[in-house]
């Protein structure tokens, strides 16, 4: 009983500590980056908005795709699987708060999708396929966007690819071009790819296990 109130105490502290220090967190890491990237727009004397002088709203898009893959799984795990939500309305830890985060600084959140699922075999081609398509076809729509934020997980294979985060980062960034910060959220033991960290502007983690700072 006693190893047990040490272990909730111990909890208790770490939690309090990130409701303390939310911008260290992961989800305010990842999207702090992107707000401080757009610093050049910010001029004294103009209004601010959530603690933050900003001349004009800035456009991000939210979006997510997330999978634990085994590689020794024979089972592929089908779109039919993964239930895309919009990253409006899902209210999984990153994507809660990293829009909530975003909107309470004034930003203009264009929404994408978020597909997660649990750890299982590869992903199939058309799972990957289906996020991209939905993602570039909102970068289209959209027009203008300052910035772009990925919820992705750091160890997610497919049938063709055993770097998806990795091929997902550089897609949209040879559709968005330099001149759109990206930043991306991974598990405290995604792989860190050279192809993620060369088309994408900020990488953050988990710190904590369970995750209690997403």
């Amino acid at each position: 009983r006693l190893k047990m109130e040490k272990k909730n105490a111990s909890r208790e502290k770490r939690e309090a500590f990130f409701r303390q220090k939310e911008p260290e967190s992961l989800t305010f890491l990842a999207v702090d980056a992107i707000m401080y990237s757009m610093k050049d727009s910010m001029k004294r004397g103009t209004p601010k908005i959530g603690g933050m002088i900003m001349n004009n709203p800035k456009r991000v898009l939210i979006c997510g795709l997330a999978e634990e893959s085994n590689s020794f799984n024979p089972v592929t795990m089908p779109l039919t699987a993964i239930k895309p939500i919009s990253t409006q309305t899902s209210g999984h830890g990153n994507v809660k708060g990293g829009r909530e985060y975003l909107l309470s600084r004034g930003v203009d959140c264009v929404f994408g999708v978020c597909m997660r699922s649990n750890s299982g075999g590869p992903l199939s081609d058309e799972v990957v396929e289906y996020f991209l398509k939905d993602t570039l076809t909102r970068i289209e729509e959209a027009g203008h966007l300052d910035g772009i934020l990925f919820l992705l997980h750091g160890a997610t294979l497919s049938e063709s690819c055993d770097d998806v985060c990795g091929y997902v980062c550089e897609t949209v960034r040879n559709a968005v071009g330099d001149g759109v910060v990206l930043s991306a959220g991974f598990d405290l033991h995604g792989c860190i790819t050279e192809r993620i960290a060369k088309n994408l502007d900020y990488i953050c983690g988990y710190w904590e296990y369970p995750h209690i700072d997403q």
